[in-house]
């Protein structure tokens, strides 16, 4: 039997160039010069930042402030980088797509240090700009022609039968939200279901056509905002759809200059089902994170901002507001429902956690779903229920069951018993019985909504025998 080596890690950069990729580069506000930057960005391409992650970033908490020009010529009316933070000494010019690793200034014309031009504080209160999308990102929508032949787009099964669009892995994969479900009230107010050519759900946010598999740890890392999905211009002046590393996790060194060696510029498979004004609005809502704006540091500071006052209008039009800190709306930290710094939620935010229980196949019991990632995605509908009814055992008997570390601590649940049947009875404490039958694939869980965190306790009924009449429908 031929025997194979154990594997090997990936062949990390070393000197300048290992160094060069732990470098910075760091975009400041010109009317905040003592405050710190405006936009804070990884140098992962080859200790550099790509020009358009670092432009485009800054228009986009500017209010989408973008000129056909990206801001590349002498051009006196148009937003640019520069390396003064005097509007009037020469500006960024940019020839090989590169940004190097230092300290900028993004300045917009009109505005000075006495009149700073507002920004945009948190995601909820980004305008998408619809019909003028930044030119890489036109450069990948598909023309009127190709949209008018779009008569079968991929369906479920297609969407959960296809690799992994990063890594192009076939297994144990998750199905993950381009827009994240914790944007809901923004994807609707801001209009965003008339971009799909069809939609086979009445809620477009949970439509295949915002649905991509993704391995579960490449999906952590994209729900995190470490990892986004971005045009790139190749060698030969084509956009591609590939991986930027925004910001590795900072779990050490070495783990960070791997993802980046692993991820960094790779091509994504073809993103079919997504429209591309999808994929600019999830680059724009990865912003919204203290990784990446950390302008907003000074409790004595008044910032000028753009806020949403009526997000409920037909078109969402920012307001300037001059906010102290206190009263400014902070980037959240992570792609979850939870305030940064230990903020209280409030009680619609509390309650969307009633949606996170689930009922797990593996362990016969209500699950309390606690993790960031599941949070922002559906993708544990997949993790609840990841087991194939053709996977080669006679019966379910037979089929070895995994005992973790954590789940042995706590008493009273069964790990050496076989997969229950999926018609039983579940009645939780402190709420109405729900009956979980056999789910279509299509909706593969049934979630117990009125459960609070006291309260997580149920009853699992393996023989629906020993139901009694009051638990019964």
């Amino acid at each position: 039997m031929q025997l194979y080596s154990p594997p090997s890690f990936p062949e990390f950069p070393t000197g300048s160039d290992r160094d060069n990729l732990t470098k910075r580069v760091e975009i400041y506000h010109p009317g905040y010069p003592r405050s710190p930057p405006l936009i804070s960005l990884r140098t992962s391409d080859e200790g550099a930042v790509y020009y358009d992650v670092a432009y485009y970033a800054c228009c986009i908490v500017a209010g989408n402030t973008w000129t056909a020009s990206e801001g590349r010529d002498q051009s006196e009316d148009e937003p640019f980088l520069s390396a003064s933070s005097d509007p009037s000494q020469p500006r960024l010019i940019i020839h090989d797509d590169l940004v190097p690793k230092g300290i900028y200034y993004f300045h917009i014309p009109n505005y000075s240090k006495d009149n700073p031009y507002p920004i945009v504080p948190n995601f909820d209160h980004w305008v998408f700009p619809h019909n003028r999308l930044p030119k890489p990102w036109q450069a990948l929508a598909p023309s009127p022609v190709e949209e008018s032949f779009d008569r079968n787009p991929p369906s479920a099964l297609d969407i959960r039968l296809a690799p992994c669009r990063m890594t192009a892995s076939l297994t144990t994969l998750e199905l993950a939200h381009m827009l994240p479900r914790t944007i809901r009230s923004w994807f609707h107010s801001n209009r965003m279901r008339q971009y799909p050519s069809s939609l086979k759900r009445s809620d477009a946010i949970d439509d295949d056509t915002n649905i991509i598999p993704l391995r579960p740890d490449v999906h952590r890392l994209f729900d995190r905002n470490h990892l986004v999905v971005i045009p790139k211009r190749d060698r030969d002046g084509t956009y591609k759809l590939v991986t930027h590393v925004l910001h590795p996790p900072g779990k050490s060194q070495d783990s960070d200059i791997e993802i980046i060696t692993r991820y960094q510029n790779r091509q994504w498979l073809p993103l079919d089902n997504i429209p591309i004004e999808y994929v600019f609005a999830r680059f724009a809502w990865s912003l919204f994170t203290k990784a990446t704006i950390v302008l907003f540091d000074q409790s004595e500071q008044l910032y000028s901002v753009l806020l949403v006052e009526n997000p409920d209008h037909d078109e969402p039009k920012p307001d300037v507001k001059v906010l102290s800190l206190r009263d400014l709306p902070q980037p959240r930290s992570a792609a979850s429902n939870r305030k940064s710094g230990g903020a209280k939620r409030s009680r619609t935010e509390a309650d969307e956690d009633n949606e996170h229980w689930v009922y797990s196949v593996r362990t016969g019991e209500m699950v309390y779903v606690d993790d960031e990632t599941a949070s922002v995605d559906s993708a544990f509908y997949d993790n609840a229920f990841d087991y194939d009814s053709s996977d080669g055992y006679e019966s379910d008997s037979s089929r070895p069951c995994k005992k973790s570390r954590s789940m042995s601590s706590s008493p009273g649940r069964r790990y050496n018993e076989p997969v229950p049947d999926l018609s039983l009875s579940v009645h939780s404490v402190g709420s109405s019985s729900k009956s979980i039958t056999h789910p279509d694939k299509q909706d593969v869980v049934s979630v117990v909504r009125n459960v609070g965190k006291a309260e997580g306790k149920t009853e699992v009924f393996d023989n629906p025998a020993e139901v009694s009449p009051v638990h019964r429908h």
